[in-house]
């Protein structure tokens, strides 16, 4: 694994080299996003010290860089909100979401069409398990609940799952990828595709054990 800032600089002296140039990454401008400050680089077996040394602004280039933190609105601004789009009924706010995003759910739980651009959205992880939950518990279908490493893994036939692993590139299989579970066994879950070229196609995604393959982990599998 190399470094931030060390990969920063492999561009930097490949740039400088292919347009034969000594200005930083060739005169190219180069634009950087996210906060470093929020998540510190991983590097194996590192100090305190060394880690914070592999953040990008200790590398030579910081001093070319020049940081736009937002303008003088930042964080805060006025939007305007159609009223097609506002729900009114401040006494039932939940279900008035719901049938605003998912109008006629049961009658199109096997309509594919229906869930491709809909989704909502949920501040923190504990409100995107309740609404999980919530929705769920409308399809009347059997449970069926899979041991992982950590928790339990509960899925039923009609509900939405997202693959969290490249299995099949070809067939749209990513990391990401919206499917809709159609049958769970106890090895195999069947589901349709719901974003990306392949929606509609029936796949199959079989039970897979991880075991990570870097040996130098402290924790054993």
């Amino acid at each position: 694994m190399i470094p931030v800032h060390r990969t920063g600089e492999v561009l930097d002296r490949t740039m400088r080299s292919i347009l034969n140039s000594e200005k930083p990454f060739g005169g190219k401008v180069i634009v950087l996003g996210g906060d470093f400050r929020q998540i510190l680089p991983v590097v194996l077996k590192a100090s305190r010290q060394d880690i914070v040394h592999a953040t990008i602004n200790l590398s030579p280039l910081w001093r070319e860089c020049r940081v736009e933190a937002g303008d003088y609105n930042d964080g805060e601004a006025s939007i305007e909100i159609s009223e097609d789009t506002l729900i009114r009924d401040l006494d039932d706010v939940f279900s008035e979401l719901l049938q605003f995003v998912y109008p006629d759910l049961l009658n199109n739980i096997v309509n594919h069409d229906f869930f491709q651009g809909r989704a909502i959205l949920g501040p923190t992880n504990e409100s995107v398990i309740y609404v999980n939950d919530y929705l769920s518990s409308l399809i009347e279908e059997e449970e069926n609940v899979y041991l992982s490493s950590d928790s339990l893994c509960v899925d039923e036939a009609g509900v939405h799952v997202m693959l969290i692993r490249n299995i099949d590139q070809a067939r749209g299989l990513c990391n990401g990828t919206c499917l809709q579970v159609e049958r769970s066994g106890m090895h195999v879950i069947s589901c349709n595709v719901l974003s990306g070229k392949n929606v509609g196609d029936m796949v199959f995604i079989p039970r897979m054990i991880l075991i990570p393959s870097n040996s130098t982990l402290p924790v054993k599998f």
